[in-house]
């Protein structure tokens, strides 16, 4: 099974970016990692690579991707934030989004977990699935079935659990054991996402000709919404197979 990888990590219109990534080869398979920190004192950006840089530390010597593993990975980058913040004062209100891809080539699977409302998509045959479920408390009302007019949205950037505020909400993991040519991923944070329609996100996977066209054409309609305040925005794209099996159309 063969996967190639692109990522953009942009500061969008912000003064910083507070966005990290990872992707790495492992002993188990593919690892990759997007983080979206938050705190004042450029804390943001401390969380997020302090987050990035200890699952993919932790998970370097894994032999499988399960539960034990992903969630272990999670606990270290906690423990990580947590003990940065207690270090450093100007860092106490920091913390990350978190969102962590496994794929195991030989058995064609992918695990998946998170926390925060940094995304993971699944593409296949061209239509999306989004695989995560935001810890925020616009995505609980929504849940809970009730129709806010744009006066009573809350921010949707207020989370309930994140790496560094995990308060009483476990991650979980998910897993897809049927991975095949033509399958594609998408991890994001919430710059993508808010600026960019999963039916836009469709429209550009079924044309681009490589994970690289893609995730570039995410980025310039990004760039094309011209938003003066842009958050920041990473987008790390993986494609399974060989490019002829991923798209749907060519034009």
């Amino acid at each position: 099974m063969r996967v190639t990888t692109f990522a953009v990590c942009e500061q969008g219109g912000r003064s910083h970016n507070d966005d990290s990534l990872g992707d790495a080869d492992l002993l188990a398979g593919h690892c990759l990692v997007v983080a979206d920190g938050a705190g004042g004192h450029r804390g943001g950006a401390v969380a997020s690579q302090v987050v990035t840089d200890t699952v993919l530390l932790y998970l370097a010597n894994a032999r499988q991707w399960d539960e034990e593993a992903l969630i272990g990975a999670l606990d270290a980058a906690s423990r990580a934030v947590h003990r940065k913040q207690e270090e450093t004062p100007a860092l106490a209100q920091m913390s990350s989004t978190v969102v962590i891809l496994c794929l195991d080539a030989d058995a064609s699977t992918a695990r998946w977990t998170h926390l925060g409302d940094s995304r993971l998509l699944h593409f296949r045959r061209g239509i999306v699935e989004q695989l995560t479920h935001d810890h925020s408390v616009l995505q609980t009302l929504i849940d809970a079935g009730l129709a806010l007019n744009d006066g009573a949205r809350p921010d949707r950037s207020v989370l309930y659990a994140a790496v560094g505020t995990e308060g009483a909400t476990r991650p979980v993991v998910g897993t897809k054991a049927d991975l095949a040519d033509g399958d594609a991923f998408l991890l994001c944070t919430d710059g993508v996402w808010d600026a960019v329609s999963v039916h836009e996100m469709e429209r550009l996977f079924v044309f681009a000709g490589s994970v690289r066209e893609w995730v570039e054409s995410i980025a310039a309609a990004i760039s094309a919404a011209h938003r003066p305040n842009q958050d920041n925005y990473t987008a790390l794209g993986v494609w399974i197979g060989e490019p002829e099996e991923i798209t749907v159309i060519k034009g």
